[in-house]
């Protein structure tokens, strides 16, 4: 059974790291295309798969709130990038750009 495990887990992985890009790619896809709502809401999806295990997802969630004058919204989305990975410099920088802002 362990076997099975091992290989079962990095297949996994994978497909959840392969979701996850799928959904930042739709989200910059339409936000070039200016569909703001559907770019946030691929943002979105993409912040719940990834399981709090990576801060891009929040951070491209941030932006477009941030695009869409969402600045309340947008500063909890770059904090809770910050949360994730404390050393991102861009979710470090989306905080302070939001701190400027108010």
């Amino acid at each position: 059974m362990p076997e099975d495990a091992d290989v079962a887990v990095p297949e996994f992985e994978l497909l959840v790291e392969a979701r996850l890009e799928r959904l930042q790619l739709r989200a910059r896809i339409h936000a070039r295309a200016g569909r703001a709502d559907a770019a946030i809401a691929d943002a979105s999806k993409a912040c719940e798969s990834c399981a709090e295990l990576h801060p891009e997802p929040y951070c491209m969630l941030g932006l477009l709130l941030y695009q869409k004058k969402d600045f309340e919204a947008g500063l909890l989305a770059y904090r809770k990038a910050s949360q994730v990975d404390p050393r991102n410099v861009e979710a470090r920088f989306g905080v302070v750009d939001y701190d400027f802002l108010q």
